[in-house]
């Protein structure tokens, strides 16, 4: 007798080995994803942070000095801060 057809362990095994190769692919796809959205939100930050220095005063009423010749001048400017003062929208996380 000439069988040409599949057992039901080789149609199992084939299942299971396209949904192993699917689901790696789909965690591949997830995390560049999320790595991406990250780059995007920091570079979103950093912008309206660069936009907040070079418009806002600090509390002497002077604009904040950047650069080389700031004399290291290092500025923490929090998220929630960008955020109110209208620089940076709100849903951006």
């Amino acid at each position: 007798m000439n069988n040409k057809a599949f057992t039901l362990i080789e149609i199992i095994v084939g299942i299971l080995l396209i949904s192993l190769i699917g689901t790696t692919t789909t965690i591949v796809v997830l995390k560049e994803n999320k790595e991406k959205k990250l780059e995007i939100i920091t570079d979103k930050i950093i912008s309206a942070a660069k936009v907040y220095i070079s418009t806002e005063k600090d509390e002497d009423g002077n604009i904040f000095e950047t650069g080389i010749n700031s004399g290291g001048l290092g500025l923490t400017i929090p998220v929630k801060t960008l955020v109110n003062d209208g620089y940076l929208d709100k849903n951006i996380l």
